[in-house]
C-alpha cells in the first residue's frame, strides 16, 4: 500500500488495494508521488519507526537528520 505515514498522500497502489474507486478524488492522490519503504530487500537507509513514506517526507526526515544512512561496505 502506498500511502505516506506523514502526510498521508497516496497514489493508485493504495487505492487498489483499498478498492474504493472514489479515493481518486481525493486531495491526497497523487499518482507521480514515488515511495520510500522498509521491506524485505536491504534498503541503504534506515527510516527508523516509519515505514512507507513519500519522496518530499522523506528528503524532510533526511534534511532533519532523521534518515539514518548505512555505509556501502563495497564501495573503495
Amino acid at each position: 500500500m502506498a500511502k505516506c505515514e506523514i502526510c498521508n498522500e497516496f497514489n493508485e497502489d493504495h487505492v487498489d488495494n483499498e478498492g474504493d474507486d472514489s479515493l481518486y478524488e481525493s486531495e491526497q492522490y497523487n499518482p507521480n508521488l514515488y515511495f520510500y519503504w522498509h521491506g524485505d530487500i536491504e534498503e541503504d537507509y534506515d527510516m527508523g519507526e516509519h515505514e512507507c513514506v513519500c519522496v518530499r517526507c522523506f528528503n524532510g526526515l533526511d534534511l532533519q537528520g532523521k534518515i539514518k544512512w548505512k555505509r556501502n561496505k563495497e564501495r573503495y
